[in-house]
């Protein structure tokens, strides 16, 4: 099937006991072949069924047949002509690989054998990959040498993992140090001393599979991140999702500068294991806050940074209907904006299904019975509309300092400057906005004095994405202009000296 016009996993019910909350008509297999039909053309996001896998009856496989034929009758072909050593070699992979993990010289070995080059196991490799046959993360170098075909070797490591978390006996059973096993239950905290131990050491295979690339490839796919904080050793790292919730919810007094920013979802509430993510992909440009050699605040569903490059402090919580963000420390119209940004990449890193423009800026609503999320108008940004009430709210600017950069764009698409030819910047805004491409321009502007080098640093931190690289670009251009008029006819020059963008210059010069 098509992966970008076919939902790729149809969720089945599997609990009996549950079967007579259903109604008969939702349980009929002709409605089911409708579903299903309906599913695969609509392309929605999931769909159920009771079906017992592991124990079928006649039932379940009767309604399995159906789901099958259906699937396949209404998915639309995606036929590709493909080398029949490339199934050869797959096959030869799979049954070679030990514990489901083979090296990649090994690979080539078996590919040699088939005819086939480096440079062709590579594609091999890929096109597994793209069907979900393989895992190979060939841009991480720590894991370029690792072919999985089975993850289950990863699997057995993470289920040992939480079967110590939820049983304090197996740990000491392994004969796993005392001190360890208080900081993997009170803080999730993982030695590589741990993982060394024979309860895990024996899901590993040899060099093909060691504890250093399970390591890189948890940190990789952000379920686990290194701890290098000035009380932390350098071989400890934090699992967010085994951490202990918050039994008491005021255990986490949070001193708040300014109005809390909530992240919203499209759906409505905080998608599974964005927050553990979330935390792990913070801990790489924040350090857990540390007080008397123990974290100050770590939980499951409540953690405070102390950010390293600017003094700040803040608190992400996971209110399971957004995540709330709430400034304690640092100056709020410099650091609130940044935090922003910082929690948004991190939402779009960790996730490969939600987009980043799916996001909604919220502020908890000021209607004390309801306390959901109020979102910003974004015309203004001087009021905010909670759909669960049906309540309008002003904005202060302990909320609008969050949104400084948005406001800021507003302000941007609004201005007129008042130059011999009366040219709007307002006018242009939205093709600059969606064509400009930053790297083509930066260095003009700053040998031409309307980037400074903060600017640049900002612009060209490539880890954003390039819309936002665009909105920074154009907030420091507008900061000049604002200042000096004369500066957006020497923008608009440099702009010309691009063949792109000469239509952008040709229509603000005619309005």
């Amino acid at each position: 099937c098509a992966r970008d016009v076919h939902p790729q996993v149809f969720v089945v019910g599997t609990h009996r006991d549950k079967e007579n909350e259903c109604s008969e008509k939702k349980k009929d297999k002709d409605i089911i072949i409708k579903q299903v039909a309906c599913l695969v053309k609509k392309n929605k996001d999931e769909s159920i069924w009771d079906v017992n896998g592991k124990e079928p009856n006649s039932y379940d496989q009767e309604v399995a047949n159906e789901l099958r034929r259906a699937i396949v009758d209404h998915c639309i072909e995606d036929t590709r002509l493909l080398p029949i050593k490339w199934f050869v070699l797959e096959m030869q992979i799979t049954s070679s690989a030990e514990k489901g993990v083979l090296s990649l010289s090994s690979c080539l070995v078996l590919a040699q054998r088939l005819g086939i080059d480096e440079l062709g196991l590579e594609s091999v490799l890929l096109h597994m990959v793209k069907c979900n046959l393989f895992l190979w993360y060939h841009k991480v170098p720590m894991l370029r040498d690792v072919v999985i075909s089975d993850p289950q070797v990863i699997l057995n490591v993470i289920t040992k993992l939480v079967e110590c978390k939820h049983d304090p006996a197996a740990l000491g059973a392994a004969g796993i140090k005392s001190s360890w096993c208080s900081k993997f239950q009170n803080h999730a905290i993982i030695s590589r001393d741990i993982l060394a131990q024979k309860c895990f050491k024996k899901h590993f295979t040899g060099h093909a599979f060691t504890i250093e690339h399970f390591i890189a490839l948890m940190c990789h796919l952000f379920i686990m991140v290194r701890l290098d904080n000035e009380n932390s050793k350098g071989d400890d790292y934090l699992m967010p999702a085994l951490l202990n919730p918050r039994l008491d919810k005021e255990v986490c007094s949070v001193m708040q500068l300014v109005e809390p920013l909530l992240v919203c979802f499209p759906n409505g509430c905080v998608p599974c294991g964005i927050f553990s993510s979330l935390v792990a992909f913070l801990q790489h440009k924040c350090c857990v806050v540390e007080m008397k050699n123990v974290p100050d605040c770590l939980f499951k569903d409540c953690v405070r940074f102390r950010h390293r490059d600017f003094p700040a402090k803040f608190t992400i919580i996971d209110s399971i209907s957004y995540i709330e963000v709430h400034l304690e420390t640092g100056d709020c119209t410099i650091v609130c904006p940044k935090i922003r940004h910082l929690i948004y990449e991190g939402v779009e890193r960790c996730s490969k299904i939600l987009l980043y423009n799916g996001l909604k800026d919220g502020f908890i609503c000021s209607n004390k019975l309801c306390r959901h999320a109020a979102i910003p108008y974004k015309e203004d940004f001087k009021r905010a509309a909670c759909d669960h009430c049906s309540s309008d709210m002003d904005l202060t600017d302990q909320h609008i300092v969050w949104l400084k950069e948005e406001s800021s764009l507003m302000q941007l698409k609004q201005v007129t400057i008042h130059g011999g030819d009366g040219i709007c910047f307002r006018d242009i805004y939205a093709d600059l906005q969606n064509h400009l491409n930053p790297d083509d321009i930066t260095a003009n502007l700053f040998t031409a004095g309307l980037l400074t080098v903060s600017d640049m640093a900002e612009i060209n931190n490539y880890m954003l994405p390039q819309t936002q690289r665009t909105s920074i670009l154009l907030l420091a251009v507008h900061r000049l202009i604002s200042i000096d008029p004369a500066k957006f006819y020497t923008f608009l020059n440099i702009l010309d000296m691009f063949d792109c963008y000469k239509p952008i210059v040709a229509k603000a010069k005619n309005i």
